[in-house]
This record gives structure tokens, C-alpha cells and sequence, in this order.
């Protein structure tokens, strides 16, 4: 067992050694992608910006959980009656009905 842990350091070590750890540059030869494309050929037109509507898909679902909670919150409000406290969003409680023969609960 000794013997193994001796020859993962050394190998571990010449694999270190054998590297080759000077930086280099990489040269870039891709070409542009779609996106790029698109904006160098929408900056190459004259004219008027086409309108974009992309950001519809960002705020409405934004504006539709707000329009929810403020017709929650604002308009389908609980409503007290007066005459027993109970609210409507209250769930309704079965009435205890007392039986003959059955002993009442104090």
C-alpha cells in the first residue's frame, strides 16, 4: 500500500513536470455570430430604427401578477357582515347539531 502512494506522487510529478505551463495567446479566427450580424447590418441602414416589441415579453407577466394581487387585494376585498362577524373569505364552519341521545360537550 506504501508502495502505491510512492508511485501516484511520481507519476502525479512527471506528469507536473512534462507540461508545458508557458502562456500563449490563442488567435480568434471565428467569424461574427448571428446577433452581431444583425446589429453591424441594422447600423449599416439608413433610415429609421424598425420599433422592437421584445420587451412586451418582459414586463407582462410583470404587469399581470400585479393586475391579480391589486384585484385580490383592492377589489374583491372581504366583506364584515354585521350581523354574525364572519368574512367572506372565511371558511364555513358545520354547524353543530345536538342529537338525541348524544352527550353535549361543554
Amino acid at each position: 500500500m506504501r508502495h502505491l502512494r510512492y508511485l501516484l506522487v511520481i507519476v502525479s510529478l512527471l506528469l507536473l513536470v512534462g507540461c508545458d505551463t508557458t502562456p500563449f495567446i490563442v488567435p480568434d479566427n471565428t467569424s461574427d455570430n448571428v446577433v452581431m450580424l444583425q446589429i453591424k447590418d441594422e447600423i449599416a441602414q439608413t433610415g429609421a430604427a424598425r420599433p422592437s416589441y421584445g420587451w412586451l415579453f418582459w414586463y407582462m407577466p410583470v404587469v399581470i401578477l400585479a393586475s391579480f394581487w391589486g384585484y385580490r387585494e383592492f377589489i374583491r376585498r372581504p366583506l364584515l357582515c354585521e350581523e354574525n362577524g364572519e368574512t367572506r373569505d372565511e371558511p364555513l364552519k358545520p354547524k353543530e347539531t345536538e342529537q338525541p341521545g348524544s352527550p353535549t360537550v361543554s
